[in-house]
C-alpha cells in the first residue's frame, strides 16, 4: 500500500478532492490505480475521474440532515492535467458547466432558475455574442 493512502487513512478521510494540478505528475495509470484504492475504501471524490464526464460529476451527500453537493474543477492548468474523454484528470472550469450544475443542484424552484436564466445567464449570452440588436426570446419551457 502506497504511504499516501496510509496517511489519508490515519486522517479519517472519507471525500477526496481531485482538481490539483499535480494529480498526474506519475502519469494516466497511477492516477487510475489511485482512484481505484479510493474506491476500496469507499473514499468519494469530486473535481476529477476517469474521465471528463466523471470528473464533472457532483459528489452529492447528506451529512447530519444537510443535502450537499461537491463540484471541483481545475482553473490553472495546464492543459494535460484535464480529464478529456478518454483521458483522466481534473474538470476544467467552465463557468457556464458550473453555473448550470449550481442551479440544477441547488434545489432552486422553477420560478427561481427562470428568474437567474433571464436576469444572468441569457442577459449575458445574448451580450456577449452581439445579439442584443436581434431581442431574442426564449419560451420558459424552453429554459427549464
Amino acid at each position: 500500500m502506497p504511504d499516501y493512502i496510509e496517511v489519508l487513512e490515519l486522517a479519517g478521510t472519507d471525500i477526496i478532492e481531485l482538481t490539483g494540478n499535480h494529480n498526474l505528475d506519475y502519469g494516466p495509470e497511477a492516477y487510475l490505480y489511485t482512484l481505484d484504492l479510493y474506491r476500496e475504501r469507499g473514499w468519494v471524490y469530486y473535481g476529477g475521474g476517469e474521465d471528463a464526464e466523471e470528473a464533472r460529476q457532483a459528489l452529492l451527500m447528506e451529512h447530519n440532515g444537510n443535502r450537499l453537493a461537491f463540484l471541483g474543477c481545475n482553473y490553472a492548468g495546464p492543459e494535460p492535467v484535464w480529464a478529456a474523454e478518454k483521458y483522466p484528470g481534473a474538470a476544467i472550469c467552465e463557468l457556464d458547466w458550473i453555473e448550470a450544475e449550481v442551479i440544477r443542484l441547488a434545489g432552486y424552484s422553477t420560478e427561481e432558475k427562470l428568474h437567474i436564466a433571464r436576469n444572468f445567464i441569457i442577459k449575458r449570452e445574448i451580450e456577449e455574442n452581439g445579439l442584443k440588436e436581434m431581442q431574442p426570446e426564449f419560451l420558459d419551457d424552453a429554459i427549464v
